[in-house]
């Protein structure tokens, strides 16, 4: 069954590459008014973006928290369009061959923020990581094999399994380069941005990332705060010190909005 939570989470992800302008196809996208909402260093040339969020996150691994992909740094094979129809990402195409078998065609060209190109064998790594650090995610893919041949990538799934794609838009399902040195702090991954620092809780910053497959995002760098508190998510949000801020107590919405 379609996963809800990735659905919004995949809602946040549309609202964070709309305001970064992410992507060579939707640059002229970017409204005058978010412009101007960017922080002032873009009138040196450059352009910032500060998100607030509520929930903190003690680790940035896409496998095992919320915001590899919500953040831009990770991506998912499929994703899901506003119809709530399943739509391709990192694969391009997929089909299924019998009940229990799927492949995945991965985009040829991606690499990941190290260079490193994208393929079947990197997008099989990845999932064994995934299965072996995420049990609630092993339970919910019900994958018994994987094989691996240049840019395809088959699934055999332990049952019958309609769905399956459907349970791939779920953002510990994001594919990062499973090798890598501190994935908890400093995950490689595919999206349009890649991770400069982060403080365990407290902040998040990213810079954009060049080669980025979909085209340059154009913002140069973000900035992902997190506070519990409604109200001073609020006040950041009218100062301008955060330039979108998520779950807003109701009694602040009458006062930005004038």
């Amino acid at each position: 069954m379609f996963n809800k939570y990735a659905f919004f989470g995949l809602i946040l992800i549309a609202l964070l590459a709309f305001a970064a302008g992410c992507g060579s196809k939707s640059e002229n996208s970017v409204s005058q008014a978010q412009e101007e909402g960017t922080s002032e260093s873009s009138e040196k040339g450059s352009k910032s973006l500060t998100l607030l969020f509520s929930f903190p996150s003690a680790t940035i691994d896409p496998h095992q928290d919320w915001m590899g992909v919500r953040a831009g740094i990770a991506e998912t094979l499929v994703k899901i369009d506003e119809e709530l129809e399943i739509q391709p990402w990192l694969a391009e195409s997929w089909e299924q061959t019998d009940e229990k078998t799927w492949t995945f065609k991965i985009r040829d060209g991606i690499t990941f923020h190290d260079g490193t190109l994208v393929d079947a064998q990197a997008v099989k790594a990845s999932f064994e990581r995934l299965l072996d650090v995420n049990q609630a995610m092993a339970s919910t893919l019900k994958i018994e094999s994987m094989e691996a041949n240049g840019q395809e990538i088959t699934f055999i799934t332990l049952e019958e399994y309609p769905v399956f794609p459907s349970e791939l838009v779920h953002v510990n399902a994001s594919i990062i380069k499973a090798d890598s040195d501190n994935v908890s702090e400093k995950p490689i991954a595919t999206g349009p941005f890649q991770v400069v620092n982060f403080t365990s809780e407290t902040e998040i910053n990213l810079e954009r990332y060049e080669a980025y497959w979909d085209g340059a995002a154009n913002i140069d760098d973000v900035t992902i705060k997190f506070n519990s508190d409604g109200n001073v998510r609020a006040l950041a949000l009218q100062s301008g010190e955060a330039d979108i801020a998520y779950h807003l107590p109701p009694e602040a919405l009458e006062p930005i909005e004038r």
